[in-house]
């Protein structure tokens, strides 16, 4: 198996210069246009399995040991890690596609943009849904719920309700306020969609005007 040298991303992630963070995502986004036109989902798309060498700017994706080749049929949504599960997962949603690794990809957008990590972050498993609400209101997440006949505890439901998100702005800090670039905002907007029918796909990505500058 080829040796990767590569930077461990706690390491890096926090001074990332825009044109590292245009160059990993570009990478990125390229591999996942590639696996995906191929019809595999990796599913487990973190920064532990994207390796990447800061030196020579090359990015490289590891472990499909969760990967599996995308049909129209039911599968397991018990997959993703801890902090990166997409939305659809979260709620049991089993007809998912290669959505999962988009919004995966964006979150680690997120981490660079405002200089956190993990993006979402929970203490309780169960209570990755719930930052996803805060961050993105109440009516998203159920509009999705409505539109795929899913349902959620009346106690979760309850507990949403009327929360309106406060967007991008909830993690806006001094730490990162000098580094909010406007087309990486949006396409990270355009990544971190709850319906996943919306959500860019790679190939979209690729043309975004973040990767012409």
């Amino acid at each position: 198996m080829e040796h990767c040298q590569h930077d461990p991303f706690e390491k890096y992630y926090e001074n990332f210069s825009i044109d590292e963070t245009r160059n990993y995502m570009r990478q990125a986004l390229e591999i996942l246009n590639n696996i995906h036109e191929r019809g595999i989902m990796h599913r487990d798309i973190t920064p532990q399995n994207l390796l990447y060498n800061r030196e020579s700017g090359v990015l490289r994706l590891i472990d499909f040991g969760r990967a599996e080749e995308y049909t129209s049929q039911a599968k397991s949504a018990k997959v993703g890690s801890k902090f990166f599960k997409a939305p659809e997962l979260l709620v049991g949603y089993s007809y998912y596609d290669f959505g999962v690794d988009i919004w995966n990809l964006g979150l680690i957008l997120g981490c660079f943009i405002f200089r956190k990590y993990p993006l979402l972050y929970f203490r309780n498993p169960q209570d990755l849904l719930d930052v996803i609400v805060e961050v993105f209101g109440f009516q998203r997440l159920f509009k999705f719920l409505n539109k795929y006949s899913i349902s959620i505890p009346d106690s979760k439901k309850k507990k949403y309700f009327g929360i309106s998100g406060a967007g991008f702005q909830f993690f806006v800090s001094n730490n990162n306020s000098d580094n909010l670039d406007e087309e990486a905002l949006d396409l990270l907007d355009k990544m971190l969609v709850i319906d996943p029918q919306d959500r860019i796909t790679a190939r979209e990505a690729l043309k975004h005007p973040f990767f012409k500058s």
